[in-house]
């Protein structure tokens, strides 16, 4: 279990080193200038490469914190879950090796049995919760900038026509 939580603080702290705010004096080349003011874009192969290698670390990377604080609650929850329950196993599993009657041994393998199932589910959920993640960093830095590039395109009706504008 230890191991686990050191584990998670280190990836927070790496991710807390990747995304420093960048220098000021000079401009990314990824920028996006709309009306002469840089807007910083985020790049989504990034922003999912983060999401899979440290919990939270795409949302955190997208400006996301809270979305990054579900994520990593989540994912320490699982963790922590299928840890439990895998010790459980192995102590049922210990039982059932030094049992001396049929049915005392037949107790602790179906408790071996249902820890092992619990501790299965438990990493199916971290498999999905780490595709959601993957999947929520990957729109969210596609999505960064909306609401300044929305305003860039305009659809007007008249009566007689329908006029679709694009600002570059």
């Amino acid at each position: 279990m230890k191991k686990i939580n050191i584990l998670f603080y280190f990836s927070l702290l790496l991710s807390c080193l990747y995304c420093q705010a960048p220098d000021t004096n000079t401009l990314p080349e990824d920028s996006l200038f709309i009306d002469q003011v840089a807007i910083k874009e985020k790049n989504p192969t990034t922003a999912s490469l983060l999401s899979f290698a440290i919990p939270g670390g795409g949302q955190f990377y997208n400006e996301s914190y809270i979305k990054m604080g579900i994520v990593l609650l989540a994912d320490t929850y699982f963790v922590s879950t299928a840890n439990y329950h895998e010790e459980k196993r192995q102590k049922n599993k210990k039982k059932m090796n030094n049992a001396t009657f049929e049915q005392e041994s037949q107790y602790y393998k179906s408790q071996m049995n249902y820890h092992f199932e619990k501790r299965q589910s438990s990493y199916w959920w971290i498999g999905i919760s780490t595709f959601l993640s993957i999947t929520d960093a990957y729109v969210d830095a596609h999505l960064y900038n909306f609401d300044v590039k929305k305003n860039e395109i305009e659809l007007r009706f008249s009566a007689s026509n329908l006029t679709l504008s694009y600002k570059f």
